[in-house]
């Protein structure tokens, strides 16, 4: 009976030797990442002291705990996130909001344009640059400063929720480089420096000698300044491509004598003379075309136009010739001005979408209604939709609460439903999801369609 006993555990204990887990390849992470709560003051409190200063104290409003690299939407605040990383316990600061900071460089003043979630500009937000408050220029519909080019913090409350920007200090010579544009652009300065320039772009970046015509100028194009422009930057099949241009030589002096219109794709697959187009004052010209099968037009590709002299006619490319053939004769052309745009099928966002309530404020025996519709650009409703709803409690409200223990959380509710293919689709917000407490929500309305189409809006 020993030796039975004794064969058995030797059978056993190779079999948990090879099931021993590999240490050097385990998880060197927490499974769960947990989300706190900040206020504005603890947010700007952790950003000063570079995440130096993260303690307890801060650990008091958990708002979830996650597993997994995705995050979960929260409602607009600041929330600190924890998690285990090998030896050493990690904090990161982040911010969800509602706005979007962008910096407008004028070379001369600090200004910020600030988008909503919608993509307007927006000026119902207090900024601040360090400890002073930027002007709101109701005209450009931008906060300023004038003539700043130090660094700093720039802080943002916008709906009681708190944004830190930090900016980069500019390089030193700025200033310099500044006025250097300035002297170099004015007259007569601008004749000697603006043909040195070209001369020098030239020999930088075509040292190998081999110029692409359609991405690098030609000589003869050195002598003119100008510029060409289109009705929008990107055309579909049938659409009219409508162009303007300005022709002067470095002197100032416009160009008054007719001059051809050539378009050209990228491969010389399109290299077709347009239309001889006389200028309709001196230096001015114009024309509009159709995108039709004749042009023989590729989707998705750039294609060139090019105003170029009478005698270029005589400057012709024939399938035979290799491409780097074809460069070397149409960089003998004389072109005067060239400007891009591209050809693809594209669909414009065309779907609108609205969102109302019957009223303000409620109880729990007085329900609220949600009212909802999308319409196409032909005003009627889109028959494929779905909207989504999420009801949360407004951050840093005031909240009243009738009984001793109440729990308000993150999320009242969240419902999804298709849309009504005849006028507005009305939802009830139930009276349950509703705690014994008077406080602010908001009401965050999607609206999703069958091909991808995504409009918002929230209501508060």
């Amino acid at each position: 009976m020993r030796k039975k006993v004794t064969l058995l555990l030797s059978c056993i204990i190779p079999f948990y030797c090879f099931a021993q887990h590999n240490l050097s390849g385990s998880r060197t992470t927490s499974v769960y990442r947990y989300i706190y709560r900040l206020t504005n003051e603890e947010a700007l409190a952790l950003y000063k002291s570079d995440m130096q200063k993260v303690g307890t104290k801060y650990l008091h409003t958990l708002v979830d705990s996650v597993t997994g690299e995705d995050d979960p939407p929260l409602p607009p605040g600041n929330y600190l996130w924890i998690n285990a990383r090998e030896n050493t316990l990690h904090a990161e600061l982040k911010t969800t909001g509602e706005i979007a900071c962008n910096l407008v460089n004028n070379n001369r003043d600090l200004v910020i344009a600030l988008h909503n979630k919608a993509g307007q500009l927006t000026g119902d937000a207090d900024v601040f640059i360090n400890h002073k408050r930027m002007a709101y220029d109701k005209t450009t519909q931008t906060f300023r400063v004038g003539k700043r080019s130090r660094t700093g913090l720039v802080k943002i409350y916008y709906r009681e929720v708190l944004h830190l920007v930090p900016l980069e200090e500019r390089r030193k010579w700025n200033n310099k480089n500044r006025l250097w544009h300035t002297i170099s652009n004015a007259f007569p300065l601008r004749y000697v420096v603006w043909p040195v320039r070209r001369w020098l772009y030239y020999k930088r970046y075509n040292r190998d000698g081999y110029m692409r015509f359609f991405t690098d100028k030609t000589r003869y194009e050195q002598k003119f300044w100008g510029f060409m422009v289109f009705s929008k930057p990107t055309y579909k099949p049938g659409d009219t491509v409508r162009c303007k241009a300005f022709v002067t030589l470095l002197n100032g002096k416009p160009v008054s004598h007719p001059l051809l219109l050539r378009l050209t794709a990228p491969e010389f697959e399109t290299d077709t003379i347009l239309a001889e187009i006389i200028p309709y004052r001196p230096g001015a010209f114009e024309y509009s075309f159709v995108i039709n099968d004749s042009l023989n037009h590729h989707l998705d590709e750039d294609y060139l136009l090019t105003l170029e002299a009478l005698h270029s006619r005589e400057n012709k490319i024939t399938g035979k010739d290799k491409q780097s053939g074809k460069d070397v004769l149409a960089m003998k052309r004389p072109v005067l001005m060239r400007g891009k745009f591209r050809y693809e099928d594209y669909e414009l966002a065309t779907v609108s979408f609205r969102a109302r309530t019957d009223k303000q404020e409620h109880n729990r025996q007085n329900q609220v209604a949600v009212y909802l519709k999308a319409t196409d650009e032909n005003d009627l409703a889109v028959m494929d939709g779905r909207v989504e709803i999420l009801v949360t409690p407004s951050p840093n409200s005031r909240q009243e609460f009738t009984l001793p223990a109440v729990f308000l959380p993150d999320t009242l509710w969240y419902h999804t439903q298709p849309m009504e293919t005849v006028g507005e689709t009305k939802i009830m917000l139930p009276d349950s999801i509703f705690p014994a407490a008077s406080f602010d929500y908001s009401i965050h309305c999607t609206f999703l369609s069958s091909n991808n189409e995504y409009k918002e809006q929230e209501l508060s």
